[in-house]
């Protein structure tokens, strides 16, 4: 069997594979480009995907979606075409999925049914969920999730090292920023520390740029474009434009911007000193997160040996710039970094083939991953570490609740770990939980990502212990046991339901609503 490595980015996606040599390498889309873009237009019962529904949003915005990664994990978000029809954020993510596996598969011309797919360390539970959810809308089973810095690590081949290296993977995509430190031997990749900001990426940068056109606009005379009430197509195209701009800014000091509305017609320039000021907060914002995982993960900038940059965001001057001069480092681009997280997905998905069973079609003289045994990859493990902290909802001796973390932050997985509760009533003949992420004691600043119920045999005294374990799995997954805390006799696994993810119902209806469309 073999198993696509896939980087479902939030402007860009790719998919890899490792060749019969044992080296991962990119499957080119239909157009005979290494990079889809993660862009959708609806036209009518087809859904286009990649560089033409990128061109069309500007002409029919209404029908064009794209930055769904940023979406993941949000239950209520939907997107509705002129044509008809919902699609929630998983249901646009498998539909980008499916384009790459249908054009994986009529490049490679065999069948593909499983994938790694690689998410942003900083992805919590519930967009983890959504993730696989995608996968399997998409119609492929997702053999595991792996963290995009850590893909990003295996693509650069330092599994090879013969020497101990620590490495800081600089990750600042279309939407969503991630630094890890990692610790390099020789057959071994461990993650030290990991953060981020799901909510930061390349996408912010155009923002701003759009909202400075927008004022120089005005104060030549135009109106703004920003207002309610401003034409969509407009609006688009001026994201073209910043987005354009941002592009040109990484190779010269200026650009010009012309943009035409109504009477006013102007010619603004923009000059990468200007790009950079009015970003500076942003690309702070990077430093003071890769400072922070720096220090829980004990480490100085002395003791790191390399800066790995991943994404396509990075190419922008100033964070080289800023890299050099905060670690000392000149950064690395061995790997093209918009590849690299694709890269080594597919080296994880030829590791995780190798201790599956032989398909029927792997073929004589092949291992699981359809490579020849004499040239398969090199076996490497892989430590990841949580990026959140555990908890669950309990009650104190006065009856309030309170958050207790149960997993810490930066633990490695698969982990788990248990917490001993007591029944809060006389005759409780249930028990209920609720699920948190985040780092502090009180509720209201942490999230509550799911909640499950376990119904007992017999009734239970007040404050009769119940004995919860809780567990990262390798995708950094939740699943929950409970237990009686006296005789250590299972209750059962609690089902939880997870607030920010779509139910099974939900799920079913997305799933007939994407087979239903024909992929452009």
């Amino acid at each position: 069997m073999k198993i696509l490595g896939i980087d479902l980015g939030t402007t860009n996606s790719a998919v890899a594979l490792v060749n019969q040599h044992g080296v991962p390498e990119i499957i080119a889309n239909r157009e005979g480009e290494y990079i889809t873009p993660s862009v959708i237009f609806f036209d009518g019962g087809e859904a286009v995907v990649g560089r033409v529904a990128k061109h069309s949003a500007g002409l029919d915005p209404q029908n064009t979606v794209q930055n769904v990664k940023r979406e993941m994990g949000s239950k209520s978000w939907r997107f509705y075409p002129s044509a008809g029809g919902e699609y929630s954020a998983e249901a646009i993510s498998a539909l980008i999925l499916r384009r790459l596996r249908e054009d994986a598969e009529t490049i490679r011309g065999e069948e593909f049914t499983h994938a790694v797919i690689s998410v942003p360390a900083y992805f919590a539970d519930p967009e983890r969920q959504a993730t696989q959810d995608a996968a399997e809308l998409a119609g492929l089973t997702p053999v595991r999730i792996i963290n995009e810095p850590t893909a990003a690590a295996l693509a650069f081949g330092l599994e090879s090292s013969s020497t101990e290296d620590r490495i800081a993977v600089y990750d600042l995509g279309g939407g969503t920023f991630d630094v890890s430190i990692l610790k390099i031997t020789p057959g071994d990749v461990e993650v030290l520390g990991t953060g981020g900001d799901r909510g930061l990426g390349g996408v912010d940068w155009d923002n701003a740029i759009i909202e400075w056109i927008d004022e120089q606009y005005v104060a030549g005379g135009g109106q703004t474009m920003l207002d309610e009430d401003s034409d969509p197509s407009l609006l688009a195209d001026l994201r073209d434009k910043a987005e354009t701009a941002k592009h040109t800014l990484s190779q010269m000091r200026q650009t010009k911007i012309v943009l035409s509305m109504g009477p006013s017609h102007q010619t603004i320039t923009l000059t990468r000193d200007t790009f950079e000021e009015i970003t500076s907060e942003l690309l702070g914002r990077t430093e003071t997160r890769m400072e922070i995982v720096l220090e829980e993960a004990g480490l100085r900038w002395p003791d790191i040996t390399k800066v790995l940059l991943v994404g396509g965001s990075t190419k922008m001057p100033a964070v080289t710039e800023m890299l050099s001069r905060v670690t000392g480092l000149t950064p690395s681009r061995e790997v093209h970094p918009d590849e690299a997280v694709a890269l080594g997905a597919a080296v994880q998905a030829a590791l995780v083939a190798k201790t599956m069973p032989p398909s029927k079609t792997s073929g004589k003289g092949s291992s699981a991953t359809g490579v020849p045994e004499e040239t398969g990859i090199k076996e490497v493990n892989i430590t990841d570490v949580t990026a959140h902290s555990l908890g669950v909802v309990v009650l104190d001796k006065q009856g309030q609740p309170y958050n207790q973390i149960v997993i810490d932050r930066g633990t490695q997985l698969p982990t788990r770990n248990e917490v001993t509760t007591y029944a809060y009533s006389e005759n409780q003949t249930y028990w209920a939980m609720k699920l948190t992420q985040g780092e502090d004691r009180e509720i209201r600043f942490v999230k509550v990502i799911g909640e499950g119920e376990i119904q007992y045999d017999t009734p239970k005294p007040r404050g009769y212990p119940i004995l919860l374990r809780v567990s990262y799995d390798h995708d950094g997954l939740i699943h929950a046991h409970v237990f009686d805390g006296n005789t250590r006799a299972p209750f059962g696994e609690l089902h939880i339901t997870r607030d920010s993810n779509l139910s099974q119902d939900e799920l079913d209806q997305m799933k007939r609503n994407v087979s239903g469309l024909t992929l452009g």
